[in-house]
């Protein structure tokens, strides 16, 4: 749900989010619903999109249970 909040927060959608991240939109998707583990390099990507820190987006992950 982090990744989500986050993207809606800046008025992003899924396919504006995959564009900037170079991440699928399914991906996304995928983990905004927690039904995908996360790669340290697909955090990187989205973290980068969004202007968050790594460590910051890893532990709203962390807390999400993704």
């Amino acid at each position: 749900m982090a990744v989500g909040r986050m993207r809606r927060d800046r008025s992003l959608t899924l396919e504006g989010l995959a564009a900037a991240s170079g991440v699928s939109r399914q991906t996304i998707l995928n983990v905004e619903n927690n039904h995908k583990t996360v790669s340290l390099d697909t955090a990187h990507r989205l973290a980068f999109a969004l202007g968050v820190p790594l460590p910051e987006l890893v532990g709203h992950l962390l807390e999400d249970g993704t």
